[in-house]
């Protein structure tokens, strides 16, 4: 037999050879729901913990094509994970009934700006850009969504247009000069997610999911 190293992970969780029945197989395709954002992920492991041994785990990569991984298990099955698009579709529906959010939908810029660069690591591009939003007639708020170097993308809210600016060149702007973004010739790059309202713990006043202090808000 042909001897395979194996490593820190194999011995944390040695995949199952259980006989109980799975919901999920490798190479099945599912859904997972965090508020109002679905992910699509590839099942490529199963495994159990010895605390449950009788709620098989599995690894999860995303079809994004990003090395990036998830795990879920079947105590999660139509829970905050599903088989099919429609079901995942209909969780993130009631959430967006019964909580504050802004739909990516309904997101849309006066203006906007992208800039890029190149990590040397790993020869990724990042990206910095910025989008007002639309300003209401009835509101005295200005409101800025920006995607900053290695931050999730979220929404400062203004009591000025002349505030807003002053952020703009003293933040954003002084980390485009410090990490050497170059601005892009159009802002097709930008993908706008789903926000949701954040905690008094932090000076943004929405974020994309993912974010520590958003606070779920009922409406």
């Amino acid at each position: 037999m042909e001897a395979v190293q194996m490593t820190i992970f194999d011995f944390l969780a040695q995949p199952t050879i259980s006989t109980q029945k799975r919901l999920l197989n490798v190479g099945d395709t599912v859904y997972t729901v965090s508020r109002a954002d679905i992910r699509k992920w590839k099942v490529i492991r199963e495994f159990t913990v010895e605390n449950e041994p009788n709620n098989l785990r599995y690894t999860l990569q995303n079809y994004s094509g990003s090395n990036n991984f998830s795990v879920t298990s079947d105590a999660g099955i139509g829970i905050d994970t599903f088989t099919d698009l429609a079901s995942a579709e209909e969780a993130a529906k009631k959430y967006m009934q019964h909580y504050k959010m802004i739909p990516k939908t309904q997101i849309g810029f006066a203006e906007a700006k992208c800039f890029s660069r190149i990590r040397a690591c790993d020869n990724a591009e990042l990206l910095m850009w910025y989008g007002i939003l639309p300003k209401p007639v009835w509101l005295d708020t200005y409101e800025l969504m920006v995607k900053d170097n290695m931050s999730y993308i979220h929404i400062l809210c203004f009591d000025s247009e002349s505030k807003m600016r002053k952020y703009l060149e003293k933040n954003f702007y002084a980390n485009i000069k410090e990490y050497s973004y170059k601005e892009l010739d159009s802002c097709e790059k930008i993908i706008i997610p789903n926000m949701y309202p954040c905690s008094e713990l932090t000076d943004w006043d929405y974020c994309e999911d993912g974010y520590s202090q958003i606070k779920d808000t009922l409406l």
